[in-house]
């Protein structure tokens, strides 16, 4: 996999104003041969948030920028939570 910096946060997801992006990591084997037109990439962004129980969904924006993409597996940490979601263009939300 290639390091992608083009992947902003706010292209990628909202969280709302109260949140602080931490950290920021983005990685494609976009620019790899496939022989089956599939490509993954992997985006990881940390945010600390002053009340994170105020935070009710995160929205994925991706689906609007490329709409090639069919879903987004999506794992998390709230707080003292942890799971994971399947987003998908029609439900690109994460629902706490």
């Amino acid at each position: 996999m290639k390091k992608v910096s083009a992947l902003t946060p706010a292209l990628v997801l909202s969280v709302g104003s109260t949140c602080q992006l931490t950290g920021a990591h983005a990685e494609t084997d976009l620019h790899d041969n496939h022989a089956d037109g599939h490509a993954d990439f992997e985006v990881e962004y940390s945010y600390k948030c002053g009340d994170s129980s105020a935070i009710s969904r995160v929205e994925a924006m991706l689906f609007e920028q490329f709409p090639g993409i069919e879903h987004l597996r999506v794992p998390f940490i709230q707080g003292t939570s942890q799971g994971a979601s399947h987003l998908i263009a029609k439900n690109p939300s994460l629902r706490f």
